[in-house]
């Protein structure tokens, strides 16, 4: 029975770590106000020092300016006071010693004198100021000061200025005031220097006249002269800030003052208390927030120890519930002796309850003598049992309970708990033998039980990778009509016949060394290593396979004999791997067949699907899609009047690599795959094209293109052929397509509704290589030509021979008879020439007149035959 989580020594513990959290949380509630308290302070203070060294640096900057301008209003006064002495002072007087003084004064806005009411003044430049209204204002300012050294600031040309005057007594008795203007420009360069955006500045008189201030640039417009706040050192507080705008004085303000020893003010830096004390509430609550999360991580922990408690309780109970109903065997090492073992493990060993086992040592239960495969247990696997490693193992293990032996594969896993080990034991007995036949059927026919092509080829390449000197034969048997005997006798019947066949060939097989399995179907294969390719010991063997094949077989009450048809493939003539044999084989296997023989050996002159040819094929359809092949024209003369009657288009290949290939190369290849059809729309393409530039040059000739009998049999060459016509704009008449009597024989309602069609779009029509086929009167008939060529096999030898000329001069006049041209092909010499003249053939064709050439050629060609003519 599990403990209920809640028992008293569990409360108890309960609430002794509820109080520590609480004692925490206070902790952290103290620390965080006393170093809150001490932050506020110490921004106070900060501010304080700030303000008190910003007015301090205002003070020096403003006394550096003062004293340029206090130094060009004693040279002025010098200068006068001097003249005076000297003489009287007139207007040329003043003004020289004001602009003398300007020249050197680089702060001052203006210079002046006022003597008697009459005021000389000059501005930066050493201009005379002659503006009456600041005149005036000066005046009315200075009397209002009543004797101060800095009067009220007051306005000159919209900007406001500080005067800065001293009194002086001529010696005639006469009062002068000589003083300058200060720029509020200096108190902005200096208060942006100061970062004026943290607080304000502020120069006041020092009764309390505010002068000039930043930011508040008009606070000084109409203010009055007070007593400026009191100060401990310099530092002070007030609820109303100076030169600060309203919005800025919110909770109070930080101020400093620094009074000048040379001059009659005071510098004024002050600071918002909303500068400190905002940043300082924002960190507190932060600070707020961090004791709220670490309160709540706290509650959270407590909460998680209690929820892992009651966790692992239930764990240990999960646990021992899935030791007791896991499959495989557990078993519980501690100290190198079992101490727990689950009901599936009390199965395995034999034994009734788990305190059989409890004492015993794991070795124990191991079979030393034998293992998997009839081997004892390795020294890592008797580690992995007695030291309580990590590892996984096969052994044999004893049951108890009846001493018998079975394989089992043994993982080890240290366990956390002190010196304990856990032992998986699982019987793989039923699973081995399930893989064995696994195996087996992956590697054998299910049928013959050989070895079936998979196998084949991996002893093929096996035998060739152990000794790749030796040379080996590989035979492919094809039982010839076996597909009668299924058929006739059924699929049983001829399971039965391969069953027997396999096993006389695997006892054939048994004495040479050699190797026989099944390919599928009819098919067998038999290695033979250590046979030579020669031609003695192939008929030997191939008739030793044919005669074993032969012996009568007693089947479904009737004796069946036997015939193979025998390929035979040899290490390294044919082939470097048991693929490529295993494929030269069977070529040769099929090539006997079609010779009707009992055996073949492979001959690659004779393999129509050699990587060459693959090769080829591919290189072929890069050809076509990218342009690279070429038409060549031979001409076709008439013999009635001499004129050049059309040309003949033949497709060239001039390969990149191999050079020059002809149609009789690649035509085959084409005709033989899918590749006709693009082949025959490029060549009817490139056919109009060219008609079309001739014609454009003056140029009227037919051209004949050649259709293959697969050409006949797709129902879209007519919109090949239309869509080409138009495309170039060329008649139909001037096109003219050629087909063979084969080509006719192989499907003829098919191949006449084709050429019915080609006919009905106006081009013209020719049987090609006519004498060579299969020629039917029957169909030529009803054939819609206009034109017979008669093969060169007759012609080139018509002078010569009296059959040939008969041939020819009889298919001439039944030509004639139908209607139809007559055009003799490979016409290569004069006699052959006159003697079709005299038989009445229609046109020639051949190298006595020409031979293919490019198109380019053609007009060269036909403009020197015209200048011989």
């Amino acid at each position: 029975m599990m403990q209920s989580f809640f028992a008293p020594r569990t409360r108890q513990e309960w609430r002794t770590v509820s109080l520590l959290g609480l004692m925490l949380c206070i902790g952290a509630l103290v620390l965080l106000v006393w170093e809150s308290w001490g932050d506020y302070k110490q921004s106070r203070r900060d501010t304080e020092i700030r303000a008190y060294n910003a007015a301090g640096m205002l003070e020096s900057h403003f006394s550096v300016t003062l004293q340029q301008s206090k130094a060009s209003i004693d040279s002025v006064a010098t200068a006068l006071l001097w003249q005076g002495r000297l003489g009287p002072i007139g207007g040329s007087d003043y003004m020289g010693a004001l602009r003398n003084a300007m020249s050197f004064d680089p702060q001052s806005n203006a210079l002046f004198v006022i003597i008697d009411d009459d005021v000389w003044m000059v501005d930066d430049r050493a201009r005379m100021e002659g503006s009456l209204q600041v005149q005036q204002t000066l005046r009315e300012t200075l009397a209002a000061s009543s004797g101060a050294t800095f009067a009220a600031p007051m306005q000159r040309h919209g900007e406001w200025q500080v005067p800065l005057y001293y009194r002086y007594t001529l010696r005639d008795g006469k009062k002068m005031i000589v003083g300058a203007l200060i720029p509020y420009t200096h108190l902005q360069r200096i208060s942006t220097w100061m970062y004026r955006s943290t607080g304000a500045v502020g120069i006041f008189r020092s009764d309390g006249l505010p002068l000039m201030c930043m930011p508040d640039v008009l606070s000084h417009a109409e203010a009055k002269a007070q007593p400026l706040p009191p100060v401990h050192n310099g530092i002070g507080t007030t609820d109303r800030g100076l030169c600060l705008a309203e919005a800025q004085q919110r909770g109070g303000v930080v101020f400093a003052l620094a009074e000048s020893r040379q001059f009659p003010f005071v510098a004024y830096f002050g600071v918002a208390k909303t500068r400190y004390t905002q940043p300082w509430i924002e960190r507190l609550g932060w600070r707020l927030a961090s004791f709220l999360v670490y309160g709540l991580v706290i509650g959270l922990f407590v909460a998680s120890l209690r929820r892992l408690m009651q966790r692992l309780l239930e764990d240990k109970r999960f646990y021992r519930e899935l030791f007791d109903t896991v499959n495989d065997g557990l078993l519980i090492v501690e100290n190198g002796r079992i101490s727990s073992a689950n009901p599936a493990a009390c199965g395995l060993l034999g034994v009734d309850d788990e305190r059989q086992l409890a004492g015993q040592a794991p070795l124990a239960l191991l079979d030393l003598e034998t293992g998997p495969n009839g081997l004892a247990p390795s020294g890592d696997a008797l580690a992995v049992m007695r030291d309580g490693q990590r590892g996984e193992f096969g052994a044999c293990l004893r049951r108890t309970s009846d001493d018998q032996r079975f394989e089992a594969e043994i993982r080890g896993a240290s366990l956390p708990h002190g010196n304990a080990q856990l032992l998986a034991i699982r019987d793989v007995s039923e699973e081995k033998r399930y893989l064995a036949r696994q195996e087996f059927l992956a590697t054998h026919d299910t049928l013959t039980s050989l070895p079936n092509r998979y196998a084949l080829m991996q002893r093929i390449d096996a035998h060739i990778a152990a000794t790749p000197a030796q040379s080996l034969a590989v035979c492919v048997l094809d039982l010839n009509r076996f597909q009668e005997i299924n058929d006739t006798l059924g699929h049983r019947v001829g399971d039965l016949v391969l069953q027997a066949l396999g096993e006389r060939l695997s006892l054939w097989a048994l004495g040479r060394n050699a190797e026989v399995a099944r390919l599928g179907g009819d098919e067998l294969a038999v290695l033979v290593p250590g046979l030579a390719l020669c031609a003695d010991q192939v008929a030997e063997l191939c008739a030793g396979l044919t005669a074993r094949v032969g012996l009568p077989l007693p089947v479904a009450e009737m004796m069946l004999e036997l015939t193979a048809s025998i390929g035979v493939a040899f290490y390294p003539e044919h082939g470097q791997e048991a693929n490529e044999l295993l494929r030269c084989a069977d070529v040769a296997m099929y090539d006997a067949k079609r010779r009707r023989v009992p055996y073949h050996v492979y001959d690659a002159d004779l393999d129509e699907y050699s990587r060459e040819r693959l090769a080829l094929y591919s290189e072929l359809a890069h050809a076509i899609r990218d342009n690279e092949l070429e038409l060549y024209y031979q001409p076709k003369l008439s013999l009635r009047d001499g004129s050049i009657e059309g040309v003949e288009a033949l497709l060239r290949w001039p390969h990149p690599q191999r050079g020059m290939i002809l149609p009789g190369v690649f035509i085959p290849l084409a005709e033989n795959s899918e590749l006709i059809r693009p082949l025959t729309a490029w060549v009817i393409d490139a056919a109009l094209r060219q008609l079309a530039d001739w014609q454009r040059q003056g140029i009227q000739l037919r051209c004949a293109v050649n259709l293959s009998a697969r050409n006949l049999l797709d129902a879209s060459l007519l919109d090949t052929i239309e869509t080409a016509l138009l495309r170039h704009g060329v008649a139909a008449g001037s096109l003219e397509f050629e087909v063979t009597e084969s080509a006719l024989m192989e499907d003829p309602h098919t191949a006449l509704a084709c050429l019915a069609r080609i006919h009905a779009l106006g081009a013209r029509l020719a049987i090609d290589d006519y004498g060579t086929g299969y020629s039917s009167l029957a169909y030529l008939k009803c054939l819609p030509v206009q034109t017979l060529k008669i093969d060169r096999a007759f012609v080139s030898q018509i002078a010569a021979s009296p059959s040939d000329a008969i041939i020819v001069s009889s298919t001439i006049t039944l030509a004639h008879h139908f209607g139809l041209t007559v055009v003799a092909e490979g016409v290569e010499h004069a006699e052959a020439r006159g003697a079709l003249a005299t038989m009445g053939c229609d046109v020639i064709q051949g190298y006595l007149l020409a031979r293919p050439m490019p198109a380019a050629q053609l007009p060269l060609w036909l403009a020197a035959r015209e200048v011989q003519v």
